[in-house]
């Protein structure tokens, strides 16, 4: 269902890490720059609650790895460098992971959503806009399908507590099926926040902070849709160089 990461170059906290597979369309191969094995120490424990999933994918994408916090009709391929240290494995644990528990809420019919305050601190201003998305598409009985491909991401680890994750997400080959038998349906209503979960070019953005208790939440976390033909959406398809 899934492909492996790539394992590259680490960074040190309190940098800006830029993930491999940058400017790179469906089909290309992703092998990336030299390697390396920088890290501050021990990677998160393994689990899926809290945000600290265990990212080894050498398992063919399990439960306890990134792509395996998705729901079985959403195939993710994360194209990104090794963390740079704990603060970053973590803060991409709870990113993969809340990611996930949106489109497994969908496929839940999950109306109330309880985990987004579980995932949100209490002043993100996140939570409305995901809930409108993921009830556009309960409301219809419907569920997004489709391979997903995170690339071209950046992670600001601006401190051991605090980590910015973005990446563009390419979801063009979704389709929208009907949740029972799996034939090709329509939302009820179109929205900005159902293109969340609908075939195109996302930015997906969060910022993670852990608090005392050791859990990662995210104090934001956005699914910006954009134009293909747009100004933002020049990182998300190719680098500068090759756009000129």
């Amino acid at each position: 269902m899934t492909a492996p990461r790539r394992v590259l170059a680490a960074a040190a906290a309190g940098s800006l890490l830029l993930l491999s597979g940058c400017g790179m369309m469906p089909g290309d191969d992703g092998n990336g720059s030299d390697g390396g094995n920088g890290s501050d120490g021990d990677s998160a424990d393994s689990g899926k609650d809290g945000g600290q999933g265990n990212s080894d994918s050498s398992d063919g994408g399990g439960e306890n790895t990134w792509e395996g916090q998705f729901p079985e009709g959403v195939s993710p391929v994360i194209e990104m460098d090794e963390p740079g240290g704990q603060a970053q494995q973590e803060a991409l644990d709870a990113y993969f992971s809340f990611y996930g528990d949106l489109f497994q809420a969908i496929y839940d019919k999950d109306g109330e959503q309880a985990f987004l305050d579980e995932r949100l601190t209490a002043d993100a201003p996140s939570s409305e806009t995901l809930s409108k998305g993921m009830n556009a598409y309960i409301d219809a009985n419907a569920v997004p399908a489709g391979d997903m491909r995170f690339y071209n991401g950046e992670l600001g680890a601006w401190s051991q507590d605090s980590v910015q994750v973005d990446f563009c997400v390419d979801q063009r080959s979704f389709t929208v099926q009907d949740a029972d038998s799996g034939e090709g349906t329509e939302l009820s209503s179109d929205s900005f926040e159902s293109e969340m979960f609908q075939p195109g070019i996302l930015v997906a953005s969060g910022a993670f902070e852990k608090g005392e208790d050791g859990t990662w939440r995210s104090g934001s976390f956005s699914l910006d849709p954009v134009e293909e033909d747009g100004a933002d959406t020049y990182g998300c398809l190719a680098d500068k160089e090759d756009s000129q």
